[in-house]
């Protein structure tokens, strides 16, 4: 190979090497540029709906009354309850993952959650304290089945059955209840706002992923 030969194969060589150091970086930028994973699994990706209070219905047992427990802790702020039995659009880490959105995209989205869980706090304590009747109801019918139990007019399997059956009820009429109507309704209204808000911040292709995945959302605020 002549001399000449020689420099220009080093000179094509060095091209290619700077292509895939700028390859490697943009790469690198795009993973970046990328939210965590990680934190999109968490709760602080989890929509607070109705489904939450349900959640947090207590049933009734052998050894404790049925209670309602509020659904914002406190000491600890929100921490969705192992029982959430929602559907789609309670967690938004599935779809976030798909339309692969920005650091930028998910701390702004993170900050539009949080502020729905403000927004809904005075709902969700208005629905605990409508249904207190319902709750204290509910001690009355637990000390029936217990005093049917000790007696020996029903067995102990008897009450349990009892007991599960009364408080799936109580959940139900908790549901039901003309006075939870309007801060069930608080609630969605507030879910639909914050989804629309989600929204903007999103550019077209995503908008696009994001609104299939709305249309196809289940659930007491949709409709079903």
């Amino acid at each position: 190979m002549s001399h000449v030969n020689i420099k220009q194969f080093l000179t094509v060589l060095a091209a290619m090497g700077l292509l895939l150091v700028v390859s490697s970086c943009q790469n690198d930028a795009s993973l970046d540029s990328q939210f965590s994973l990680d934190e999109l699994r968490t709760d602080a990706f989890a929509v607070v709906d109705y489904y939450d209070v349900d959640a947090n219905i207590q049933d009734a047992t052998i050894d404790a009354n049925l209670s309602m427990n509020p659904v914002f802790k406190t000491s600890s702020g929100f921490r969705r309850h192992a029982g959430y039995r929602g559907g789609k659009g309670g967690h938004l880490g599935q779809i976030l993952r798909q339309l692969g959105i920005t650091e930028e995209q998910g701390a702004g989205i993170k900050e539009l959650v949080k502020a729905h869980r403000e927004s809904v706090k005075a709902s969700f304590e208005a629905l605990r304290a409508v249904n207190q009747d319902i709750i204290d109801d509910a001690k009355s019918k637990r000390k029936e089945i217990l005093d049917a139990m000790r007696i020996g007019t029903i067995t102990r399997e008897e009450a349990k059955e009892q007991l599960k059956a009364f408080s799936q009820s109580k959940r139900e009429a908790i549901a039901n209840n003309p006075e939870s109507a309007p801060h069930i309704e608080a609630i969605c209204s507030a879910k639909v706002a914050l989804f629309e808000s989600i929204r903007t911040r999103f550019d077209g292709s995503q908008q696009s992923g994001w609104d299939d995945w709305v249309a196809g959302l289940e659930g007491i605020c949709f409709g079903s």
